[in-house]
């Protein structure tokens, strides 16, 4: 304890007692408020001592707390290590939160988008994105899941078409068919005429 003429009154070293303080210390204490101040090789922490008698406000003294500089810097720096430390895990975890965040937004549905694709190259058009979000992805999935079933739609159109003409083509063979065998009946009614006339004619330049 420090009495308001800078004197030490009271000390837990009985060698500090009456001694004066700094002039450093010294200023401070005739401010009468709580300041923590560097003196040397300590921190002072001072408190004042203020008794209200008579409607008065009467200061007695501070009270000094001294703590060594080596141990307020050692403090402080474990403290900035903490925080570094605190900081580099804060950062870690907001890393993986946000990969984690674009796998789900964008890796994911990237990856289904592209499987999509690689199945509809190989002819397996019944496969769908079925992406549901809302953004550019989703868009571009729902899109081409739309390009898939219109594709699907074409191609039903075109088999039922090719089946159409086939079943036409096997139609105009059977026609094609039947116009060759009666051909082949009428050359043979032909030639078998032919042959009768000429036997006629024969039989009359006999007689």
């Amino acid at each position: 304890m420090i009495n308001s003429q800078g004197f030490i009154v009271a000390h837990n070293r009985s060698t500090q007692i009456d001694q004066q303080v700094s002039a450093g210390l010294r200023s401070h204490i005739q401010k009468n408020s709580t300041v923590t101040v560097l003196d040397g090789d300590r921190y002072h922490t001072l408190i004042p001592i203020i008794e209200h008698i008579n409607e008065q406000d009467i200061f007695f003294g501070m009270i000094d707390i001294g703590v060594p500089k080596k141990v307020v810097s050692l403090k402080i720096k474990r403290l900035l290590i903490s925080s570094i430390g605190l900081l580099a895990l804060f950062l870690l975890v907001t890393f993986f939160c946000i990969s984690l965040i674009l796998y789900v937004v964008v890796g994911r549905p990237l990856s289904r988008l592209i499987h999509v694709s690689k199945e509809t190259r190989a002819g397996h058009y019944d496969t769908r994105a079925q992406l549901t979000t809302h953004d550019e992805i989703g868009q571009t999935g729902r899109a081409f899941d739309t390009m898939t079933s219109t594709l699907v739609d074409t191609i039903k159109e075109r088999d039922k078409h090719i089946e159409h003409i086939n079943r036409l083509t096997l139609e105009l063979e059977k026609h094609r068919d039947r116009l060759e065998q009666r051909t082949q009946q009428l050359q043979l009614e032909l030639t078998e005429r032919k042959r009768t006339e000429e036997d006629l004619r024969r039989t009359q330049f006999a007689v």
